[in-house]
């Protein structure tokens, strides 16, 4: 029982440092020393500059040849979670019978998790305060070296299905440039520097040019976890407006996301063990688990901006309850995770 609330202790702490950083952005729009507007060119230096760095710097120092072979499972794992929440949300609106024009939504709203903006920092802070990965050299380095494996097709599939679901536009019709966008590139080139030797080697070499340049990055990328939990508070600091969308479709997209599909992953990552499978380690297994109870992605509110804004205000207060209730679902599960595959 002990260490059942030492864990609840370290797994609160984890999610508190994450949150505690968000509250920064609902402090300043309540208090109205910025507005939600001016978060924008925020977003915008995280988008085209802050995140590419980070998930360039730390890919190519994390990954080789060697570990992206063994990386194989994460690809995979995105197809199955996508996969699962597609079937998810499809059962979601059979059952709880939206508005016709949203069923599409809810469906991506299951299916596209925010894989990314929120997993980095919180398997940050994660794998820095619980004791149990202090004996894994580089622990916070690998998990976003999962992440970043893990979002190699996550971030492609989301602009192409998930855009095609929200639009109603056919596939063919999603532009390239929203899909490799600025933080894919800035993963891939990482993945390309890690597995060539001789760039990653050159990069990292202290004393040289290329390691200073290496080291800018660094510093840059520093500062997108905090600028991203920022702007993700100011985004929902006054609250869902007057939407129109009814209780029982949003406690249904909430069972879903934060029930449903965490217990699918939970699952899913005992499978891989219990059958040896794959071999995954404690730090793969908590990604995994981050990945599986995230709030549906940001991208979503953006799409429904772009291309149907019909379904906004009610896709904004589908991600307000889900974003809110995430906070105890993620503690949980953080902690049954750590409790189950320690």
């Amino acid at each position: 029982m002990q260490e059942i609330l030492s864990l609840l202790n370290y797994s609160a702490q984890a999610v508190a440092a994450v949150m505690l950083i968000a509250l920064v952005g609902v402090i300043l729009v309540r208090t109205r020393v910025m507005e939600k507007k001016d978060f924008k060119p925020l977003g915008q230096l995280v988008f085209y500059a802050a995140l590419p760095c980070l998930l360039f710097t730390k890919v190519a120092a994390a990954i080789d040849l060697g570990t992206l072979a063994r990386l194989w499972i994460l690809p995979v794992s995105c197809f199955l979670f996508i996969g699962a929440g597609m079937l998810i949300g499809i059962l979601l609106v059979k059952v709880v019978k939206p508005a016709e024009d949203i069923k599409k939504g809810l469906i991506a709203a299951c299916a596209f998790s925010n894989a990314g903006y929120l997993p980095i920092p919180l398997i940050a802070a994660v794998t820095s305060i619980f004791p149990v990965f202090r004996n894994t050299e580089n622990s916070g380095a690998l998990g976003i070296a999962y992440i970043s494996a893990f979002l190699i097709f996550y971030s492609p599939l989301t602009w192409t299905v998930g855009f095609s679901l929200i639009s109603g536009k056919k596939l063919r019709h999603t532009s390239i440039k929203n899909i490799i966008n600025p933080p894919v590139a800035g993963m891939l080139l990482g993945v390309l520097a890690g597995i060539t030797p001789p760039i990653r080697n050159m990069l990292l070499e202290p004393g040289t040019w290329s390691n200073s340049l290496f080291k800018a990055a660094q510093t840059l990328g520093l500062g997108a976890i905090p600028c991203v939990l920022i702007i993700l508070g100011a985004s929902l600091a006054h609250g869902p407006e007057r939407s129109g969308i009814s209780k029982r479709v949003l406690a249904g997209v909430v069972a879903a996301k934060l029930v449903i599909m965490p217990l699918f992953g939970l699952l899913y990552i005992f499978l891989l063990r219990y059958f040896e499978f794959y071999e995954v380690n404690l730090v793969m297994a908590v990604v995994l688990m981050v990945e599986a109870t995230s709030p549906p992605a940001n991208n979503l509110a953006v799409m429904c901006n772009l291309s149907n804004q019909q379904i906004e205000s009610r896709m904004a207060a589908v991600l307000f309850w889900v974003y809110l209730f995430c906070i105890p679902a993620l503690t949980f599960f953080i902690l049954l995770t750590i409790q189950i595959f320690q």
